[in-house]
Parts: C-alpha cells; sequence; structure tokens
C-alpha cells in the first residue's frame, strides 16, 4: 500500500468520525487524452448489510468491490476494505485506473453514470451525471449520507456548476436527491490557453 493511500484512508477515518453523514467521497484526477485515476471512499453501516455485501452498486466484499470497479476501461489499483466494531461500519478505500473517462460507465460501480470529457477550440468540456433513482434509498434508512465529488482537470477551471478555484472543481450532495439524478458540469482551459466561456447542455 502507498503512502498516499494509507493518508487518503486516515484523512477519511478522521472526517467519517467528526462528521457521520459522510458517505462517499471520489476524487477524480483527469488527464488531457480522458484517462485519469480515481480515489474512492465509501462507507456503510453493517445494519445496511443484513441482506448481502452489496448497496445499489457498491460493493463491501473486496471480491465484489474489485468485480465492481474493473472493467476493460478500468483496473483496481489498491484496495482496502475495513469493518471498525467501534462504530458498527464498513469502509471502502480503492484507487482506480481508467483509460478513457468516456468509459467510465463500462464499469458496474459507475454503470449509473453518464460522462463527457471532450477538447474543443473553446476548451476541454467535462460532464458528469448519474442517474435518478441509481440506489434504493430505503436502503440506507433515515440517516442524512453526503456525496462528495472532486475533479482535478488539466486546466484552469473556467466556470462550473459547483465549486471551483485553479484546477479543481467540486460538488456535494445528499443522498436524496439521487431521486431526482444529479448533474456535474465544468469548462477547463485547453493548452491554447483560451478562457472563452460556452453555454451547452450535458444531460
Amino acid at each position: 500500500m502507498t503512502n498516499k493511500l494509507i493518508k487518503a484512508i486516515l484523512l477519511f477515518a478522521v472526517a467519517a468520525t467528526l462528521s457521520s453523514c459522510i458517505e462517499l467521497k471520489q476524487v477524480t484526477h483527469l488527464n488531457k487524452d480522458g484517462s485519469g485515476i480515481i480515489t474512492l471512499y465509501y462507507s456503510t453501516k453493517l445494519s445496511n448489510l443484513s441482506m448481502g455485501d452489496e448497496l445499489g452498486d457498491f460493493a463491501f466484499s473486496e471480491i465484489k468491490a474489485r468485480n465492481f470497479l474493473t472493467s476493460a476501461n478500468s483496473d483496481v489499483r489498491e484496495l482496502k476494505i475495513e469493518t471498525k466494531d467501534t462504530d458498527s461500519t464498513v469502509y471502502v478505500s480503492a484507487i482506480v485506473n481508467f483509460k478513457d473517462f468516456n468509459k467510465l460507465n463500462s464499469a458496474k460501480s459507475f454503470s449509473k453514470s453518464q460522462t463527457l470529457w471532450e477538447k474543443t477550440s473553446e476548451g476541454y468540456k467535462f460532464g458528469f451525471a448519474i442517474d435518478k433513482d441509481s440506489v434504493k434509498l430505503s436502503n440506507f434508512g433515515d440517516a442524512k449520507h453526503m456525496l462528495m465529488y472532486e475533479f482535478d482537470f488539466p486546466g484552469d477551471v473556467i466556470s462550473s456548476n459547483g465549486k471551483f478555484s485553479g484546477k479543481k472543481a467540486s460538488w456535494t450532495f445528499e443522498l436524496s436527491q439521487l431521486k431526482s439524478g444529479i448533474n456535474m458540469t465544468a469548462t477547463a482551459k485547453s493548452d491554447s490557453g483560451i478562457c472563452g466561456m460556452f453555454g451547452w447542455n450535458f444531460r
């Protein structure tokens, strides 16, 4: 296990302790050619797994987690699953390489998502959307759960429907928002340095 993953796991564990509402965090680094790396953290209470070791497209056993995250387009570089008796929670941390962001949904864990990565004369167009009702919300009980996404682009972000600074853009949603689906969009500078803004509809 790399020092990077160890530090990421420790940070996630601290955050989860301080704020029990954190359910998922996904940090994605995108390269110019659409390839990249996803660092993924997610957790759930053991009581939510009474019927098995998966919730929607999230798996909580090593074999299934690897299967859910692996495809012809992606492979799992590192994976750690830890169960803590102190808070009755299962934590999953993974680092996933992918070849093409536009084919990310070929892996089961991302099968309910729509992706867009395209270089134009005006810059890089980015989109990441998750279909409505992609998970059975009743499986998670009444507690408040959060979905956190952060993307690191090859150029400075010009515009986004999330928070952005420099090359990074981030979004935070409540799990309940999946009832209507969630949509993340951004525009980043390309090599040409053009910083004009444009309007487009991803979904």
